[in-house]
């Protein structure tokens, strides 16, 4: 009787190994296939880095992480703040902009409406050194839904905006460029 027992121990243990052992190579062909962008031929992007150019130039040469399939791009200076979600297999790009005024820096002015462009004739006019990171469709929406949830009529605060952003950034992904 002791033998039969251990004898059954011992095809469930050999059976649990089996299966982890498939499991795990099998994580490591998939991680394999996703982490095709941190070869050694990619680097990193960080912000301010020493990209030159336009998105137009370097697009090709990006590499989208595993799980997104668009970049986000950030623009600001005294009078304009511009967030655009690019959105490359569609070749789309989705723009949203607020004015700034000098009278009251904290209140932003706009619609908090994503506007639609074709992607091929916005790219040419963004510096490289705009590029943020890269996210997917969920995390777009669940920051226009926080952007809508702190609106007022016409104009947001821009504390409203950026708890928003950061709750983006928190999930966005590092982007990588192919080496020349």
């Amino acid at each position: 009787m002791n033998c039969a027992v251990f004898l059954v121990w011992i095809l469930i243990f050999c059976a649990l190994l089996d299966l982890g052992f498939a499991k795990r190579n099998s994580d490591k062909q998939k991680r394999s296939r996703n982490d095709k962008c941190q070869q050694d031929i990619f680097r990193v992007i960080k912000k301010g880095s020493e990209v030159k150019g336009t998105i137009a130039d370097i697009i090709d040469r990006l590499c989208l992480p595993p799980n997104t399939d668009r970049f986000v791009y950030r623009f600001k200076n005294d009078s304009y703040i511009r967030i655009d979600f690019d959105v490359v297999p569609d070749n789309i790009l989705y723009s949203i902009s607020w004015d700034v005024k000098q009278e009251n820096p904290e209140i932003l002015y706009g619609n908090n409406k994503l506007r639609k462009f074709k992607a091929d004739e916005i790219r040419p006019n963004i510096p490289a050194h705009l590029l943020l990171a890269a996210t997917n469709e969920g995390q777009q929406r669940r920051f226009l839904r926080n952007l809508r949830n702190c609106q007022d009529s016409s104009f947001i605060s821009l504390t409203c905006v950026i708890q928003s952003f950061s709750a983006l950034g928190r999930r966005m992904q590092e982007v990588s460029i192919k080496k020349k």
